[in-house]
């Protein structure tokens, strides 16, 4: 069962070993994301929840 689905994922496997590649920054932004959300309680537009999301995690030290 396990050398099955190891076969079968084989070269995403091999791919995410030598790029280093993780969801685990993606879903540590999306946490991130959620946190302004719940913190602004009820943006009044998308516009700016997206503002607020550049604002915290753009890398802009004002």
């Amino acid at each position: 069962m396990l050398a099955q689905q190891i076969h079968k994922h084989y070269d995403g496997i091999i791919a995410a070993v030598e790029l280093g590649i993780s969801n685990g920054l993606i879903e540590g932004i999306n946490s991130k994301i959620r946190l302004i959300n719940a913190r602004g309680y009820g943006h009044h537009s998308a516009e700016s929840l997206t503002s607020m999301i550049y604002l915290n995690l753009g890398g802009i030290d004002p």
